[in-house]
């Protein structure tokens, strides 16, 4: 998706009428589908002071929360990525929120943390295109195989060169070795 905005980002707008208008007529887009890409929901002052409480790591109100998963739960089959670059500025910073504190515990239970910002864009990389409904049951999954990854290497008294980095340990998904 970021690939997709870079490129729209480097046309003319001349070009970007001229696409759009070849997209509406070989029917590969639709006017109101169009019409939900190019219109930001921008937040509501309810959602923005959420958002503040979030930030500050205030502890939310009941309601606060179950808005939160009222927000979210209509996005179960979305893919995630779509969520973080999409139009509901809302529901965008939750899912990046939540993402940034499962990176967090990530990061905190690897055995080598090095090369923490292309670790994090790794992550992010490997996360995208996972449907947001599963994206916990994966951080789970992949937490117990990141720990049972530092147990072998701290009983195996694995040297620290020899341990993987974070971004090569999600590239090359050697969580499933």
């Amino acid at each position: 998706m970021a690939d997709i905005v870079e490129m729209l980002n480097k046309k003319s707008k001349t070009e970007l009428l001229e696409l759009i208008q070849e997209l509406l007529i070989n029917g590969d887009l639709f006017e109101e589908n169009l019409l939900k890409c190019i219109m930001i929901t921008e937040m509501t002052e309810y959602e923005v002071m959420i958002v503040d409480k979030l930030k500050s790591k205030l502890s939310l109100l009941v309601e606060e929360k179950e808005y939160i998963a009222q927000c979210l739960d209509k996005r179960t089959n979305t893919k995630t990525s779509t969520i973080l670059f999409g139009n509901k500025k809302f529901d965008a910073f939750l899912v990046g929120y939540k993402l940034n504190k499962y990176f967090d515990m990530l990061w905190k239970n690897y055995p080598k943390r090095t090369a923490k910002e292309t670790a994090k864009k790794a992550f992010n990389k490997f996360i995208k295109d996972f449907k947001y409904g599963v994206v916990d049951k994966i951080i789970i999954e992949l937490d117990e195989r990141i720990k049972k990854y530092a147990q072998q290497c701290e009983e195996l008294g694995t040297d620290d060169k020899y341990i993987l980095m974070f971004s090569t340990y999600l590239n090359q998904k050697r969580f499933n070795d």
